[in-house]
């Protein structure tokens, strides 16, 4: 199995409230959220997507979906532990 990278996240409920223009925090989506869903999560310098692969209480690890840009490690296919207060947005096929 893959090495699973921890890397500072924003915390997306938080920046909801401080920035509630630019920054959205869906809490009905999080609460169905389930394995297989895609969600996007940010480092501050940029957003990006992730599909989920297992879900223990609030802690999650997933499959980021996208090249990144403005980060080295991890990059595209890259196992990444996060929780529910680091995803901006789902989206659930």
């Amino acid at each position: 199995m893959k090495d699973i990278h921890k890397i500072n996240l924003i915390n997306a409920k938080e920046m909801s409230i401080l920035r509630s223009d630019t920054f959205d925090y869906y809490t009905d989506e999080i609460l169905l959220l389930k394995i297989g869903d895609f969600v996007k999560i940010s480092t501050g310098k940029e957003r990006f997507w992730v599909e989920v692969e297992s879900i223990d209480k609030d802690k999650l690890i997933g499959r980021i979906d996208n090249d990144l840009v403005t980060i080295n490690e991890p990059k595209y296919d890259d196992l990444i532990e996060f929780t529910k207060e680091n995803i901006f947005q789902v989206f659930s096929e």
